[in-house]
């Protein structure tokens, strides 16, 4: 990645995790990079993950189904 692509990324990322943290509710956000296999990568290519955290987690966790997915990127979206 360039030093500019990483800054367009980086200067929109504040926005995306606010947008993430009111579409579903949470109370903070972690935003994290894993750099290298033995930081955690497995996709050897650059991303960032933006993940919700709440006061009390959720009681039970599991993959969401396709329509609940379409829904949450709608409310990201709708966030934006």
């Amino acid at each position: 990645m360039t030093q500019e692509n990483a800054a367009e990324v980086l200067r929109e990322l504040p926005r995306l995790s606010r947008a993430v943290q009111r579409a579903m509710g949470a109370d903070g956000m972690n935003v994290l990079v894993n750099c290298g296999e033995v930081a955690g990568q497995t996709v050897m290519h650059t991303h960032i993950h933006a993940v919700p955290k709440y006061k009390a987690p959720p009681v039970t966790t599991r993959p969401l189904t396709d329509n609940e997915g379409a829904s949450l990127v709608a409310k990201i979206q709708a966030e934006l």
